[in-house]
């Protein structure tokens, strides 16, 4: 059995906690400081039950700020990418509040592996200005993103990985 996990930026999660907390409230202990590592080297930094493996499917520029991904039936991967979080103007940002002036710069990216070799090494722009695009599942040759606070459908028709169909089922959600 194969485990396959994104690696985002060479960083693991480990890595991205350490960045946000400094220590351990409760006993004042530093954390465990460990260095970054180019996406090459950092499945190394992971550890793996037996019988499996950890695999490096996409770094950047391949991918940027990714927090979900879906696969189609033909092994393709969307990727929402959540460029905004958690705003994009800390000028005028609002804690809990509806930040209406925070430009939509979330993106749908899809990823593809040429080379047969159980990576993606390419990838496009599939759709962009989406705010907070947290969600993505693969639906009838498209795919469902939640950004808040719509929901949308989209779909290439074209054949080109550029989203020619965007059209909004719902919307209303919150940040």
């Amino acid at each position: 059995m194969k485990l396959s996990a994104f690696i985002i930026g060479g960083l693991s999660l480990v890595i991205l906690l350490r960045a946000a907390f400094a220590e351990d409230q409760a006993t004042s202990r530093p954390f465990l400081r460990i260095p970054p590592v180019s996406p090459q080297k950092a499945t190394q930094t992971f550890g793996a039950l037996e019988h499996f493996q950890l695999d490096l499917l996409a770094a950047e520029p391949v991918v940027t700020d990714p927090v979900a991904i879906a696969y189609d039936e033909n092994g393709l991967g969307y990727v929402a990418e959540m460029n905004d979080y958690p705003y994009t103007d800390k000028t005028t940002h609002k804690a809990f509040a509806e930040n209406t002036t925070d430009k939509p710069i979330g993106r749908i990216r899809v990823l593809e592996d040429t080379t047969g070799r159980g990576a993606f090494d390419k990838s496009y722009v599939f759709a962009e200005n989406l705010s907070w695009p947290t969600g993505i599942v693969c639906y009838d040759g498209g795919v469902f993103v939640i950004a808040t606070p719509d929901l949308w459908y989209l779909k290439s028709t074209k054949g080109d990985h550029h989203a020619d169909i965007r059209r909004k089922v719902f919307t209303g959600f919150r940040k």
